[in-house]
């Protein structure tokens, strides 16, 4: 997967009668460690949006660059007609744009299929909310369709914390869990017991913690899923807590902010989402909060957090007291069932694979 990523922030500037919109951006990999290679120039197409066609989507302006062979960066002034432009949308063809989570990525099959490959993520930006004040870190945003009607969108942050970017695993973990939704065959057979907890027929409430949400990209579509699987009455009892170090408090409540007012538009039913700060390595001896202690979770849920060896004796040992806390509960509700880890990463490098299979099978 690659992004459209802004360096900075487009702006529109006065020239006379006209407007000159600067952009700079790179297509580069989710960690920005990699940028996109082409053996021929790929077509960007730049898209502008009046206020009054924000809602609709509709674009009242075009115009297109190119990402070129040996590209290090895409830098362009372009003219703009004098209008009230709210937001702009950077994108590829249409084939190429990462905008549905289903189609995100597939679970390899005998027959030897693969994900399209590569998957362009388009950028969107906001000209009155994406820049802002003096101290705090501009925003670009992510908008994806979850399944449906149903669509979901995420800010993250310009420069260069890893806590408040999009991250390949996320996108990868909700693509699949889609898939489960709509009863792909492939992956009810490869997660059955994610198909049976959360989809179809899920006629519970659920309480799922998230360990490491980020920018809450695997917390929110997950939520999302369960507004639409089971009932109103079922989906609005159902709990969801996120955490993950403080550097990502500000840009995981935005998020979860958003999609609780979008969903409030449409007047939908959707879980109860909560954030809470949980440094797993800051203390091996970790002290959860009682509101992680005194729930009976179902499911943990985790993406990308395994890419630092160095952090994996610290999130076993979380996962680990987890389980202890969830053991409790069901001593004294046996008709519970066990507590169940859904982990989702992508492979950065062999000695993370090792780490992670060791730690973790001393666990299970």
């Amino acid at each position: 997967m690659h992004y459209v990523r802004f360096l900075r922030p487009p702006t529109i500037a006065a020239r006379g009668p006209r407007r000159d919109l600067s952009i700079v951006l790179i297509l580069s990999t989710d960690l920005g460690d990699s940028l996109l290679s082409v053996s021929q120039p790929l077509p960007i197409s730049i898209l502008l949006f009046e206020e009054s066609n924000v809602v609709s989507q509709t674009p009242t302006f075009a115009a297109s660059i190119s990402w070129n062979p040996g590209a290090r960066v895409a830098k362009h002034t372009i003219p703009l007609p004098d209008r009230p432009w709210r937001q702009i949308l950077v994108t590829v063809e249409e084939d190429l744009a990462a905008v549905d989570f289903p189609n995100l990525a597939v679970f390899a099959r005998d027959s030897g299929a693969s994900p399209r490959n590569p998957l362009i993520m388009p950028a969107w930006f906001d000209f009155k909310t994406g820049n802002r004040p003096a101290g705090r870190t501009d925003v670009c945003l992510r908008k994806l369709r979850l399944s449906g009607p149903l669509s979901v969108e995420f800010e993250e942050e310009f420069g260069d914390s890893i806590a408040r970017h999009v991250w390949d695993g996320g996108l990868a973990a909700v693509s699949f869990l889609t898939q489960l939704h709509e009863g792909k065959v492939e992956a009810g057979r490869k997660m059955p017991y994610l198909s049976k907890l959360l989809f179809p027929d899920n006629k519970r409430p659920l309480n799922i913690l998230e360990l490491g949400c980020g920018v809450g990209v695997l917390g929110i579509g997950l939520a999302g899923l369960l507004s639409l699987a089971a009932s109103p009455e079922v989906s609005s009892e159902c709990h969801l807590l996120m955490t993950d170090v403080p550097d990502a408090e500000e840009r995981a409540l935005a998020n979860i902010g958003l999609f609780q007012d979008s969903q409030g538009s449409l007047g939908g039913s959707i879980p109860t989402i909560e954030y809470e700060n949980l440094d797993w390595e800051a203390d091996l001896e970790v002290k959860f909060s009682e509101s992680i202690v005194s729930r009976p979770w179902d499911l943990v849920v985790l993406s990308d957090c395994t890419y630092n060896i160095d952090t994996i004796p610290a999130l076993v040992e979380t996962l680990s007291q987890l389980h202890s806390t969830a053991a409790a509960h069901q001593k004294s509700s046996p008709e519970r069932q066990s507590l169940k880890v859904f982990l989702a990463t992508k492979p950065r490098h062999s000695s993370e694979q090792a780490m992670s299979l060791r730690r973790f099978n001393s666990i299970c």
